[in-house]
Formats: C-alpha cells, sequence, structure tokens
C-alpha cells in the first residue's frame, strides 16, 4: 500500500512538472545529449555520469513508469531499455577505468558502441513538431555537462567556500 501510494504522488508530482510534450522532448534530448557527450575518444566515465545524472533522476522516481505507461506509451519501452543499458555500459566502463583494466574498458566501448547504434535509431523516430525543441535542450545539456562548464562550477564554488 505504501509503495503504492509513494507511485501515485511520484506520478502525480511527474504530470504537474512535464506535460506528455515537454517529457518527451527532455527524454529524448537527455538520450540526444548522452549519445554526443560519449562518443568519440574520450573514455572518461565522469562525463557519462554527469551526462546522465538528469535522465536517471526521472528514471529512478517511483511514478516514472506509471507516467511514461499512461502519457507515451509508444517511447515507454524502449526509452526503459535505453536507460538500463545506459547505467549498465557506465558501470562496466567505470570499473575497468579506474583498474586499471584496459581490456575491460576496450569490451565496455564496444558494448557502448552497439548502444550507440540502438540511439541512433530510437532518434531517428523523434517526432517532426518536437526537433527544433530537442535539439536546443541537447545543446543546453551537452553544454552543462562539459568539462568546461563542470570546471568552471567547481571554481566558483570553490570561491565561495563550499
Amino acid at each position: 500500500m505504501k509503495k503504492t501510494l509513494e507511485t501515485i504522488t511520484s506520478y502525480i508530482s511527474l504530470k504537474r512538472q512535464y506535460s506528455p510534450e515537454d517529457m518527451q522532448i527532455r527524454l529524448y534530448a537527455s538520450i540526444n545529449a548522452y549519445r554526443l557527450m560519449t562518443d568519440g575518444p574520450s573514455v572518461n566515465p565522469m562525463d557519462y555520469m554527469f551526462v546522465t545524472q538528469g535522465i536517471f533522476g526521472l528514471f529512478e522516481k517511483p511514478g516514472f513508469n506509471l507516467y511514461m505507461r499512461l502519457h507515451a506509451r509508444a517511447i515507454c519501452i524502449p526509452i526503459n531499455i535505453i536507460i538500463r543499458l545506459m547505467v549498465r555500459t557506465t558501470y562496466a566502463l567505470y570499473e575497468p577505468t579506474m583498474a586499471g583494466n584496459s581490456k575491460g574498458v576496450e569490451q565496455a566501448t564496444k558494448r557502448i558502441s552497439r548502444l550507440h547504434t540502438f540511439i541512433d535509431g530510437f532518434l531517428e523516430t523523434i517526432p517532426k513538431q518536437h526537433e527544433t525543441a530537442v535539439r536546443h535542450l541537447t545543446y543546453q545539456l551537452v553544454d552543462k555537462n562539459s568539462l568546461k562548464s563542470r570546471m568552471e562550477r567547481l571554481m566558483v564554488e570553490q570561491e565561495r567556500g563550499e
């Protein structure tokens, strides 16, 4: 009963915060930002972790799956698959990187490459009317999570003495 109440309360909160269109735009943009930030020679797991914070925060809310089933049924399953694979591949990269295991890093980057292929196919399903909004939010997310932006925030926090 407590879990059901928590799910419903979380769903209501999500419903108040995001219209179905806003949620779709946020999810597409977050996945696109992940795709862009994790493409290329960098295998810094911190980049992966920073860019995925927002989407993981939504995904972990108890009412997220209910919201998706009721308001974004068409992308509910692919979103769940992608987010779960993002979590798995991020940790699959993090552990060998921290251990200095180059073979493990190589295997993790291959998994990430396969995830990129899946994401590319998913991003082709962005509704035409949302393409501009998704592109704009993607840019904001990539900029916010870039190493330069993170370093600037860290410097400001240090100056304040936080």
